[in-house]
């Protein structure tokens, strides 16, 4: 009786743990901007980059911000930031590998789901979050087609069926 009873407890504590590491893991925006956040917030944090117009949406892009990203784009919505992609640097991603920078993204947000769906072209791994869609995509042969995208889900577009 007393064994059932400390495998009950060890097993409620390690849930509890679980829970605990993944609240840790929590995301709402990117890198700390929180959805919603105005362009001024966003230029002040990452400053030098253009602002364009993309149907309905504003975005303000960088190129080249660091060694290691290409391309930095942020999409606001009526003003309000509601999506992030990160492009990285192809020299970049050959240096370190896919499996380390796979493998610190994985150290930040958990496991994550697979999606091979449009393999062996393109590989994704996908976080969701209470309030945040996190895809990191990768061509195995294109290193240049390697990004990481944060997305607002409240205000991700449906897709259209078939």
């Amino acid at each position: 009786m007393y064994k059932s009873i400390i495998v009950i407890v060890v097993v409620a504590i390690s849930l509890v743990l679980n829970m605990l590491a993944f609240a840790e893991k929590t995301l709402s925006g990117y890198e700390n901007l929180g959805w919603n956040d105005g362009f001024s917030r966003v230029y002040n944090k990452f400053p030098g980059g253009q602002m364009m117009k993309f149907g309905g949406e504003a975005v303000y892009k960088q190129q080249k911000p660091t060694k290691s990203i290409a391309r930095r784009s942020f999409g606001f919505k009526d003003g309000k930031l509601h999506a992030v992609s990160v492009t990285y640097e192809k020299t970049y991603v050959k240096k370190i590998g896919i499996e380390r920078l796979l493998s610190e993204l994985k150290g930040k947000f958990g496991e994550g789901v697979m999606d091979r769906s449009l393999a062996p072209h393109m590989i994704k791994y996908i976080w969701d979050d209470i309030d945040t869609k996190i895809t990191f995509a990768y061509a195995p042969k294109r290193p240049d087609m390697t990004v990481i995208m944060y997305e607002e889900k409240s205000r991700i577009l449906p897709t259209h069926p078939g």
